[in-house]
């Protein structure tokens, strides 16, 4: 979900309970209600003629006139700002409808109308089996923000809810959680379809330890044929792609706010909302034109892997927090230590330190390919005892991969642009395989460049993640960070 401060890093675990259940430092974001981003252009919306912009609602749809009459009859207020539907489809947008300033006040939205944990307890049915129900208690504790996910599933099928006009106007999740086999397979990565896996199996066990205990035990409120797991999934999605932090710098309380979240991202965008315990108060991050979107950022150091698992799409550009992986075998480095230890060569002690409770050793490579110093450094030491040069036994792996990927990098770049600003699943693969192979291309002409000359070939990018991963001390053992990298390559040392 958003957070606070959109600038901070977080790491997410494997299998997320997303952004709510860890929650190391905020890494903030919100839902993907239309899948185009950052360079969005004016003429997406509104595009027949500035006029319908000035209009109060520049969308016909009843169910957003329902919304916005709603949240005025319950004091939200509104200066300069309405929503429409995107033409390229998918959901709504932020839109000027007159000249707006930078920090010039948008609009208000009431604590009363938020879907949050703090408003569950009294505004919905699923707030008594959170306090007194010991099985939903348990799996559903206001720390992993699993109540405001089975409070949106059943808030979703009941028809007298006091969030209806606003649950009458959430789109359907475009995360790959919901794609085919096909779909995800068209990625072509292992290690993406095993996070998408890894996540799908963690709202299915989440889901069995809830129903049917529920569908059995409060008939009246959980029906079988409403709260299946296409059901949960839904809310899961919905909760994890669209909430804020409505908490304070102590306390973390998830919630969802009308009208705000249909705010799209850009990378660039300041973040020019407040809340305290009354309202949401939203103004204008840059200055908006007559017609023009109006963006903020879902977190500027998120990777590629977060938008797409929790969103449901792609940004276009901001791609330096994105990586991708070398591991190295516990068997492999086992060999290795062995080989060592018979030579009466010294080991790193970070590697053998490392051994007694790690599966693998783990590398970053970052967008500008280079290698994480400490990973280079310790097996450049280890090898130094064997003969066989560490950097040539990576390439081999990177080279391997490549050659075992189903199309090359051009040929993605070239369907991608045959597409013409098209945005479904297909788009949305190709940009994704685009990125990590890009990384791969990289990192092999900067380990050609190391085992000839000791230099790398690709300049230094600073921005990239994976030195915030070295200076936070992330080193070998990050299976956490490691979770959300684009890609994985395989690396077996020489026996």
């Amino acid at each position: 979900g958003r957070s606070n401060d959109s600038s901070s890093m977080r790491i997410s675990v494997a299998v997320g309970c997303a952004a709510l259940a860890v929650g190391l430092v905020g890494y903030g974001g919100a839902g993907g209600m239309t899948r185009r981003t950052g360079n969005t252009l004016a003429q997406s919306f509104c595009e027949a003629t500035t006029a319908a912009c000035a209009q109060d609602n520049t969308d016909p749809d009843p169910q957003y006139t329902a919304l916005m009459a709603w949240l005025r009859k319950g004091g939200a207020r509104f200066h300069g700002v309405s929503a429409a539907r995107s033409l390229a489809g998918g959901g709504r947008a932020l839109i000027a409808t007159t000249a707006l300033e930078a920090q010039e006040h948008l609009f208000t939205i009431p604590v009363n109308f938020w879907f949050s944990e703090d408003n569950i307890p009294t505004g919905s049915a699923v707030g008594r089996l959170l306090l007194a129900d010991e099985v939903v208690l348990r799996h559903c504790g206001r720390e992993t923000g699993w109540g405001l996910i089975l409070a949106l599933d059943y808030e979703r099928h009941n028809p007298y809810s006091p969030w209806r006009v606003y649950l009458d106007n959430l789109p359907d999740p475009t995360s790959p959680i919901v794609w085919s086999a096909a779909a995800v397979a068209a990625l072509q990565s292992p290690q993406l379809s095993r996070q998408i896996s890894l996540l799908r199996r963690h709202i299915r066990q989440k889901y069995e330890a809830l129903f049917p205990y529920l569908t059995d035990t409060y008939p009246e409120m959980f029906q079988v044929d409403e709260h299946t797991i296409e059901s949960f999934t839904w809310a899961a999605l919905t909760v994890w792609g669209r909430g804020f932090d409505l908490g304070n710098a102590t306390t973390t309380t998830w919630g969802m706010v009308p009208f705000a979240d249909f705010a799209n991202h850009a990378p660039y965008a300041n973040n020019e909302y407040s809340m305290d315990s009354t309202s949401y108060d939203f103004a204008a991050p840059e200055t908006r034109n007559l017609g023009q979107e109006i963006f903020i950022s879902y977190g500027e150091n998120k990777t590629t892997y977060h938008f797409l698992q929790f969103y449901g799409f792609v940004p276009q550009g901001s791609e330096v927090a994105d990586y991708i992986v070398l591991s190295i075998s516990k068997s492999s480095v086992t060999r290795l230590v062995d080989r060592l230890e018979a030579s009466g060569t010294a080991v790193p002690p970070e590697i053998t330190s490392a051994l007694g409770n790690t599966s693998q050793f783990v590398g970053f490579v970052g967008v500008d390919g280079r290698v994480s110093d400490e990973y280079m450094r310790l097996f450049e030491a280890a090898s130094a005892g064997t003969g066989r040069s560490i950097t040539a036994q990576l390439l081999a792996g990177v080279r391997s991969a490549q050659n075992g990927l189903q199309t090359a990098l051009v040929d993605d770049v070239a369907a991608l642009a045959a597409k013409s600003g098209q945005y479904d699943d297909e788009s949305v693969a190709l940009a994704v395989r685009i990125r990590f192979k890009r990384i791969l291309v990289r990192l092999a002409a900067n380990l050609e460049a190391w085992e000839t000359s000791r230099r790398w070939a690709v300049p230094r990018d600073d921005r990239s993640i994976v030195y915030h991963f070295q200076d936070s001390g992330v080193g070998l053992k990050a299976s956490e960070a490691a979770s959300e990298a684009l890609f994985n390559v395989a690396i077996e040392l020489e026996s």
